[in-house]
């Protein structure tokens, strides 16, 4: 929940009864595609996860901590952290956070290929490799344009679960093209232990978000940039940006994999093999 506006913005922009509608649906939703990872036996990775949701530049800690009230009264499980507090409990430096029940982490290839397959013994079709070039509507349906020649779908109703990257031709009021960035450490990555099971989110703009894949990985993501506004040949500084915040957020300054230390040098061990102590032993010949 920490990538859009918190519900007291929300609240303000929509309704507080909307507001909470959609939170209050967000959470279910989490729940519903836990239980039917179990019930599917979806091997995905799937987890529940807490989320850490620091003060920033867009939201300080007095915004954090009537937001965590919010949540609180709507039964979401959400409680506020002051400076000291979170120091003490996640070693990070800033004014607040906001620690709160929720969010979950998965593999999201094997998931969606799960669920697709689930879908296809269902009676459900799917075309692949195809792309929707374009969608036109009408008050019967909608029809949604292909790059196969000679082929459309036409359908009632259009879902597009492709991300912030929607068609070409799929009209978008009041979205502008951005550029994001994601970047991974080596396995087994020196981290926090309370990292293993904690989703941050960062209440800045652009944001930083950071999680551990289940191999130990390190995984930073953020730096929202105008991606028109760069020219194709500019250096690419956002992942190098992420790099610096993550240590700075982590308190690890060089390297990601854990440092053991050095063993001193063993002794060199002499053979005492008999074709080896025979050929050092002085050799006496004798002349008959």
């Amino acid at each position: 929940m920490g990538d859009r506006p918190p519900l007291t913005a929300l609240a303000d922009r929509v309704g507080p009864a909307r507001a909470a509608r959609a939170y209050r649906r967000s959470r279910a939703a989490v729940d519903a595609l836990a239980d039917l990872v179990t019930r599917e036996r979806i091997r995905c990775g799937f987890a529940p996860r807490r989320s850490l949701y620091l003060a920033g530049d867009t939201y300080g800690h007095r915004a954090l901590d009537a937001e965590a009230a919010a949540r609180a009264e709507l039964g979401l499980e959400s409680a506020f952290l002051g400076k000291r507090a979170l120091r003490d409990r996640f070693g990070i430096d800033r004014t607040g956070a906001i620690l709160s029940d929720g969010s979950a982490a998965a593999d999201p290839a094997r998931l969606a290929a799960a669920l697709l397959r689930r879908a296809a013994d269902r009676g459900a079709r799917v075309f692949s490799p195809v792309t929707v070039t374009g969608a036109a509507s009408d008050p019967d349906g909608v029809t949604l344009l292909t790059d196969s020649a000679g082929h459309a779908v036409r359908a009632r109703h259009a879902v597009f679960c492709c991300g912030y990257e929607l068609p070409e031709g799929v009209p978008t009021p009041g979205a502008t093209t951005l550029s994001t960035w994601a970047i991974a450490s080596r396995p087994r990555a020196r981290r926090p232990p309370w990292l293993r099971d904690t989703l941050v989110w960062e209440a800045s703009d652009p944001y930083l978000y950071l999680r551990m894949g289940p191999d130990g990985r390190v995984i930073a993501g953020g730096e929202d940039e105008d991606g028109r506004a760069r020219p194709r040949h500019a250096p690419h500084l956002g992942g190098h940006g992420l790099r610096r915040q993550r240590h700075h957020l982590l308190g690890h300054r060089r390297g990601d994999r854990r440092r053991r230390p050095r063993r001193p040098p063993r002794p060199r061990r002499r053979s005492l093999r008999p074709s080896r102590l025979k050929s050092r032993l002085p050799t006496r010949h004798h002349r008959a």
